[in-house]
């Protein structure tokens, strides 16, 4: 994707934002920060990329997904999750 995006957009900023765990995935965690690790060092690869831990702030002290930021699916932010990645989002977004 990023070389497709490269031939036609060669100076574009790119944005990669982390898996984000949920309390009903949560027995895929470990699985999931693995993932992220491998695809945060392929983003640092190209110097106009970014890569976005979302992930973190929806986290418990324990490293566990956090309820209150979930819609009772447990697998789709509410309004507090989405306040949380706009925190975390928005500096890198008004980057000029």
């Amino acid at each position: 994707l990023v070389k497709r995006i490269r031939e036609k957009l060669p100076e574009a900023r790119i944005v990669c934002l982390s898996i984000k765990p949920s309390p009903s995935r949560a027995k895929h965690l470990a699985t999931q920060q693995d993932a992220n690790r491998r695809l945060a060092s392929l983003v640092a690869q190209d110097k106009r990329s970014t890569f976005v831990d979302i992930g973190t702030c929806l986290l418990d002290e324990q490293g566990a997904p956090q309820e209150g930021y979930f819609r009772s699916d447990r697998l789709h932010l509410n309004f507090l999750g989405y306040h949380q990645w706009n925190e975390v989002l928005r500096p890198i977004l008004c980057q000029a």
